[in-house]
């Protein structure tokens, strides 16, 4: 049985997801995909991994977290 906050990562993720690709915004679609990246984030602490695999999914939400960052300055340079 998953417990509440595996459901509530998992939930994060889909909602997340599905509310970033009816935006029209690029701004509000990048917000939306970080909410939705952030259940990831919520399911690692909900199911700590041993091993390698802690390890690279610690690398892949670090470097989601500066391209996420990037993108948005992007936006934001642009938008001016």
């Amino acid at each position: 049985m998953l417990n509440l906050l595996t459901f509530i990562a998992f939930l994060t993720i889909v909602i997340g997801m599905l509310t970033a690709l009816a935006q029209v915004n690029l701004r509000s679609f990048l917000a939306y995909s970080s909410i939705s990246n952030m259940g990831y984030l919520l399911l690692i602490i909900a199911n700590p991994l041993d091993g390698f695999s802690k390890y690279l999914f610690f690398a892949f939400i670090l470097l989601y977290g500066i391209t996420s960052f990037i993108l948005f300055i992007l936006v934001l340079t642009l938008r001016r």
